[in-house]
This record gives structure tokens, C-alpha cells and sequence, in this order.
């Protein structure tokens, strides 16, 4: 895929204190934005799609209050 638009979450919960999520984009025709997510120590301990359904995404990224936005780049694009 052609990532793009990205950014990374640190994990403060109970249960991963101390990880981190990576988001990106997937700037290609099926789209979406797929998350890593990593524990304290740097371990890959979980991968899902975040975003499905959508296409090229392409801006987007992080936002001031901690959460995601992504943006499709077609003709009708639209924003989640």
C-alpha cells in the first residue's frame, strides 16, 4: 500500500501503559487507515484496520484533542 498521512498515540492505559499506536493512511483504492500498536518495550502486539470502507486516502492525521481524521482525496471525497 502507499501509506501517507500519519501519526503515532501514546498508550496510557492499564493494560499497555507505556505503548504506543501508529495510524496511517493507505492512499490506494480500497483505502482506510490501519493501526500498530506496539508495547513499552517496542513489540508489535497488535494490527487492525481503524478505517475501512473508503478510498485513496490520502490528508488527515492527528488532531490537538488525540484523536484521528482522515480524508479521502476523489471527486465526492468525504472526511471521518
Amino acid at each position: 500500500s502507499d501509506p501517507d498521512g500519519a501519526g503515532v498515540f501514546v498508550d496510557n492505559s492499564g493494560s499497555n501503559d507505556g505503548g504506543w499506536t501508529y495510524a496511517s493512511n493507505a492512499e490506494i483504492d480500497d483505502g482506510g487507515v490501519g493501526a500498530i500498536t506496539f508495547n513499552s518495550d517496542g513489540e508489535v502486539i497488535n494490527y487492525e484496520m481503524v478505517v475501512q470502507g473508503t478510498s485513496r486516502n490520502c490528508g488527515g492525521g492527528r488532531t490537538y484533542w488525540g484523536t484521528w481524521v482522515t480524508c479521502e482525496e476523489t471527486t465526492d471525497g468525504q472526511i471521518y
